[in-house]
């Protein structure tokens, strides 16, 4: 559960603990604190501490310092995945509102010809093998997702592995070249996630289409699924910047 918002004093403190490793109370931390640039009184830090240890994130060791649990260490390490996110989201949106929107636009639109074509490649000739590991990583996203995470690595892995068993170096090579664009990934699957759109179910088509080896289904599947990510990438530009969508409408 969040503590606050998730403020950047939370993140601090927690950043700070993991990094110290040992038993460290709030005075400690607080002149540690003070030293990075983040100023916040000793009595705020000591409440902060008290509500992540109440969460099960802190541990007293000693009558004056505390430690992360694992329950830290992994909410430590889900905050900095969502704080990473929203700076690829901010770059993203930024795009989107400057000259780079026709860039992202172009890209997801030449993914949507080659990746057609290199999924209906991969299931002409998909072997059990292929099955299985694009069955794990839907496995995998599916479980990220009932986390709260957006399940970004196991799409790009889902994608990938499409790729290189299409038996196409060359197609499979502009594929790499295409999702190089990292905070676009990034950002995309934070976008649809907040808008309520998931890629699971459109993975989930497509990885049927595989397993049946039906090339054609293959195919539309997953023009389908980079269709949605074109429409939903569209809605969410049209919601944050209305008056720029009108007028190019």
């Amino acid at each position: 559960m969040p503590v606050n918002g998730c403020s950047d004093l939370v993140y601090a403190i927690l950043a700070v603990l993991r990094e110290h490793g040992k038993p460290i109370g709030s005075g400690a931390l607080y002149c540690r604190l003070l030293d990075e640039g983040l100023p916040a009184s000793a009595p705020t830090i000591g409440r902060r501490m008290q509500e992540l240890e109440q969460r099960g994130y802190l541990k007293k060791v000693s009558a004056g310092g505390r430690v992360l649990t694992p329950s830290g260490e992994k909410f430590f390490e889900r905050l900095e995945q969502e704080r990473g996110i929203d700076r690829y989201s901010a770059n993203f949106l930024r795009l989107l509102k400057n000259g780079g929107r026709k860039e992202i636009f172009d890209v997801l639109n030449a993914r949507r010809v080659v990746e057609g074509h290199i999924a209906a490649l991969a299931a002409d000739k998909a072997s059990d093998r292929l099955i299985r590991s694009l069955r794990k990583l839907l496995d995998e996203q599916r479980r990220a997702i009932q986390g709260g995470e957006t399940g970004v690595d196991q799409d790009i892995g889902f994608h990938e592995a499409i790729a290189d068993a299409s038996g196409n170096t060359v197609l499979a090579a502009v594929t790499h070249l295409l999702r190089s664009h990292y905070h676009v990934n990034r950002a995309v699957s934070a976008i649809r996630s907040r808008i309520g759109t998931r890629s699971l179910m459109d993975h989930e088509a497509i990885l049927q289409a595989i397993t049946q080896r039906e090339p054609a289904a293959a195919r539309t599947a997953m023009e389908h699924h980079l269709s949605t990510i074109i429409a939903d990438v569209n809605r969410c530009r049209k919601r944050i910047f209305p008056k720029q969508a009108s007028s190019e409408a």
